[in-house]
This record gives C-alpha cells, structure tokens and sequence, in this order.
C-alpha cells in the first residue's frame, strides 16, 4: 500500500514530540532527585552525633632539682672542705640549726609555680576561687609544660545541654583508650571533666558537686568547655589543668641514724604561737563552677604511705605528699611541719619513739598555688647532751662499710656494750677509716650532715669538770667501766626518745702498734691495773705523735680504786688507735 505524503510528516511529528517529552521527564527527574538529596542532607543535621574524646595531657608543675637546694649545696662543700682537719673553722660551713627538745633541724623549701598563675583573694574557710594566686617566683624552675596523663588513669566527663542543669552524657573514661560520646547535632553543650590522676574516679550528685572525702589529698584535675557538635567527625581534645596545690615533706633522718617507721605521722601548717593551723585541705567541689565549698583539714600522712627518695638512702628519707585548695602566704619563721608520731628504727634493730605532737619549725615561707609545687625538705639531727656549755656526740663514733650504707660515719644507738668491734671504732688519728692509715682527716665531719660535728679540742673535755661519776658493772658477762655527766642548763635531748640522757664514757682502752688491746674496762680488778678512756683529740704535736683526752682509773694491789677526777691531756704515736666521741660545733 502506498502512503499518503501527508502520513511521514505526522509521523515523525509524533515521534518528535514524544523524544522532546521524555528529555523533559529525564531533566525532570534529575531535578527532583537533585532536590530529594538536598533535603536528605538537611534532615541528617537532626540526627545524632559522635564526639571521640582523647585527652592531650596534664598541665605539669613546674620543676626543680631537690639536690640543688641552697642547703643541699651547703653540704655537698661541706663534704669537699672536710679533708682538712686544721682548715680555719671560720671558714667552714655555717647551717642555720634550729635546737628542739628532742632532736635538732636543718631545713629550707624550695617552691615553683605554674607559669600561667593569675590573681585571687586569699580564700575564707567557706570558698576558694577556682583561680589560682600569685606567689612569689619559682626556685629553680622550668616553664610548665604539658605532660601525658600516664596509662589507666581514669577520668570522668558530663555533658548538660546549654541552660539545663540535666545530665545529656555522663562518661567514664581511662586515658590513652578510645572514648566516645553521643549527643545531638546542632546543640551547644558544656562539658566538664575531672580527675584525680588515679585508677579510679570520684562520683558526682545529681547537683553536679563531687563530695571533699573523694577528693582529700589528691591531684585533683579539671577541665572544661562549650562544643556544638556536627554531622560527622566530632573530636573533644581534654588538656586538664591542676585544682590543687602540691607540697611535699622530705623527711630526712639520716643525721639520726635510723630508719622511718610506718607510724610516723605528719602535717604541715603553720604557727601562730603554739597554736598549730593546718595547711592541708579539702572541699566539695562543685564541676560546673569550678569552685570549692565546705573546707575542712585533710588527715595526716603516715610512713606507711610515704616513699623512700632514694634507694642507697632508703627508709632513712621517706617524701610524704600532700595535695592542698588552701593559698594563703606562709611566711618565714610561721612554716610548721607537725610530726604527730615519729618512731624509728635503729642499727641494732631497736626503736626509738619520740613525743608527739612535735612542731617542727622550717626555714623559709611558702605560698601554695593550684599548680604550684613545693618541697619541704627537714633534716632532723641526733640532738647533743649538754653538759657546762660544751656539747658532745651521746655515742662514739664508728664506721659503717656496708656496700649498702650511703652514711657509713654514724654514731652508736647506745653504749650498753663492754667489747666494741676493732674494724669500725678504734680509729688511727685521722684516718679516713678505722682500718685505713694515720692521715689528715676529721671523720666527724663526714657524719651527716657534714661538717655539723667535729673532733673535739682537750678543752671542750676540761669543761665537762671533775664530777663525773665512775661506776662498774657486767654487760653480757663482761665487765664494764663508764664516767657519766649530768646534763646541765636548758639543753636539747632531755627528751624520752633516747636511751638516756647522761652523757656517758666507755673505758674502752687502745689498741697499739701491734694490735694488741690494752688497758680496757675488762681488765680492771687484778692486783696493780689501770682502766683508760682514751679519745682522739683534733690536734697532733707532730708527725708522730697526736693528742688524746685520757681518763684513768687505777687499782692498786691493796685493792683501792683511784680515780683520776678530771681529764689529762696525753700524746701517742698516731698509729695506735683509739676510739673518737665527736663534738658538736
């Protein structure tokens, strides 16, 4: 059949219109699937949110060296400068030494403050600012920096919706794990977070306050921000600053010679006459002002939770650490460290308990600010017997040469012995050791801390006076020979911690050239003998020969006992060795 002309024209007219339709459809639908994204994208922002968490570190205290102190540095001459026993004593070391009833005090504090320390009102017994104060410069310090808050330390981190006082997020974290929190998008939140730099973290009420006995002595950290959270990736980087400030005790009781018992017990503050007020302590805190109410005074520290500071010194220095919200100035001569106990325990394994309650005073002030770090370092010294002005060692010196012991100068805990051992208390004069040579060396100033105790001058004898009491008796089966001396005028060690309060030489003889004792307590008691209590004095009359304070007693054949009432000045060859009772500068 032939078409028609007229029948191709409507034909492809259909078909063009129909082609011409569906590119419109196509742009159409293109169209609306653009806008059906759009839409998708802007319903999303209602949607919920992640925010990972990590924690950039803690802001550090400043830091120092406690071996640089100014009083460290004293000893450390002093140490250097003791080889010469005939150095002038003018030049020598002079420690500002606080005399106690029981024991003396060498102390100083060293102190560092943040970097970032702004101003505030000294606090009341109600409040404290979150800011911190401004105190006086740092000792030895370095700028503060930002340090990584060690592994499994946990922190706690609650997020309210802006203008709600209910809890939105309420997380429990650990450093160094991957934390996440969930909230909506688009919302501003306030966030807080909070930490005591330990493996376990404090509760919080519902009033968001975290109560002061979770907080008492510890490092408290704190931080705190606004995030409005987005579709996506939401990342919350923590940088905690300190709400507390840190002081710690060093208690240093090596010029004691013992070790620091777990009981000991410790605070510090400060005096207002007799009255002690302690620095230590603690509020509730609440997170969302940053602000602490209800103060009250922290607990004392016991040796059971202080820490050696070095092994070679071991028990004998324990650092007790306190963590205070008080920021008030404590000034020089006020600074108060409160030993509330203190038993050690000595060489011969025996304890020695002191009074309690002893206010102990330490040299220099002292301004605690969040951040802030100071040091307390107190030097407690075996306290002289004081007899007429002159004051020596209650015990005489020996020599300790463990590999183990650091202070190898020491004195006796006691003098209830009769035979003492010929390697460490029988000395050549001025020997470095007792089995060393004769040389130039005062042994008494290597007695910590060095340079406090020197060998004695034949008149720091003379003024002890003629009397003294002689008596015998047994120790262990031996016989014994002492002369004793009342302490006299307001003097340190009467005091219950110590043995005794007399001052008490031993007629212990000497050992001479060969070795062979003579002239001891024990052979007292056999027809026409003598008993001697022989010291090295700190002079030598010359190359051969030195000075020795003697005491005598002598038993003639008929049985009478004479006693030499005072001392008598006598020279020996330098190589025979005798023991050495040090005496106090």
């Amino acid at each position: 059949m032939k078409l028609s002309s007229t029948s191709v024209p409507n034909a492809v007219y259909n078909i063009s219109i129909i082609a011409k339709v569906g590119i419109h459809l196509i742009f159409l639908i293109a169209i609306l699937q653009s806008c059906s994204k759009d839409e998708n994208t802007t319903l999303q922002t209602n949607g919920a949110a992640s925010v990972n968490i990590s924690i950039s570190g803690v802001e550090d205290e400043n830091t120092f060296i406690i071996n640089e102190s100014e009083v460290e540095d004293e000893i450390a001459r002093a140490s250097i400068a003791r080889t010469n026993i005939f150095t002038d004593e003018k030049e020598t070391v002079v420690y500002d030494i606080q005399t106690l009833p029981e024991f003396d005090v060498l102390s100083d504090v060293q102190s560092s403050l943040p970097s970032s320390s702004s101003a505030v009102n000294i606090i009341d017994s109600s409040v404290v600012s979150k800011a911190a104060i401004v105190g006086t410069k740092a000792i030895k310090g370095s700028s503060k920096a930002v340090t990584r808050m060690e592994a499994q330390t946990r922190y706690r981190i609650i997020f309210y919706e802006q203008g709600s006082t209910t809890v939105a997020s309420n997380n429990q974290a650990i450093a160094g794990t991957a934390m996440e929190a969930s909230l909506d998008v688009g919302k501003t939140y306030n966030w807080y977070a909070v930490s005591i730099n330990a493996t376990t973290v404090p509760n919080i009420n519902s009033s968001g306050v975290i109560a002061r006995s979770s907080l008492a002595n510890r490092d408290v950290l704190y931080a705190s921000g606004v995030i409005t959270p987005v579709f996506g990736a939401n990342t919350l980087q923590i940088t905690f600053s300190r709400r507390t400030a840190r002081i710690e005790v060093n208690l240093n009781v090596r010029g004691m010679f013992g070790r620091i018992r777990n009981n000991t017990s410790l605070e510090i503050g400060w005096r207002s006459g007799t009255t002690f007020n302690s620095v230590i302590q603690m509020g509730d805190l609440n997170i969302r002002t940053g602000n602490y109410t209800n103060i009250t005074n922290s607990s004392a520290v016991t040796g059971a939770s202080m820490t050696a500071t070095a092994t070679n010194t071991g028990d004998a220095v324990k650092n007790a650490v306190f963590y205070t919200v008080r920021n008030n100035n404590i000034a020089n001569g006020s600074l108060t460290v409160r030993l509330n106990r203190l038993d050690l325990t000595m060489d011969d394994g025996g304890v020695r308990s002191f009074n309690t309650a002893t206010l102990v005073p330490i040299s220099g002030a002292m301004t605690p600010t969040y951040g802030s770090r100071s040091v307390i370092n107190a030097r407690l010294i075996e306290s002289a017997m004081a007899v007429n002005g002159t004051r020596f060692a209650r015990t005489n010196l020996i020599y300790d040469p463990a590999n183990n012991q650091v202070d190898r100068y020491r004195f006796r805990p006691h003098n209830n012995y009769a035979r003492p051992n010929f390697n460490n208390e029988y000395w050549r004069f001025q020997g470095n050791t007792p089995t060393g040579p004769t040389g130039n060396v005062d042994p008494c100033q290597n007695v910590y801390p060095n340079s406090v105790w020197k060998s004695p001058r034949i008149e720091d004898f003379r003024a002890l006076g003629t009397n003294g009491l002689v008596t015998s008796g047994n120790t262990n089966g031996v016989r014994k020979i002492t002369k004793h001396w009342n302490q006299t005028g307001n003097a340190a060690g009467n005091a219950s911690g110590y043995p005794s309060n007399v001052l008490t030489i031993l007629y212990l003889g000497f050992y001479n050239e060969n070795g062979v004792l003579q002239e001891d307590g024990e052979r007292l008691g056999s027809a026409s003998s003598q008993a001697l209590a022989d010291h090295w004095l700190n002079t030598a009359a010359n190359n051969t020969t030195a000075g020795v304070a003697r005491y005598r007693v002598t038993q003639y054949s008929n049985g009478v006992v004479i006693n030499t009432a005072g001392v008598i000045l006598a020279q020996s060859p330098r190589s025979m060795r005798r023991p050495i009772r040090c005496h106090r500068r």
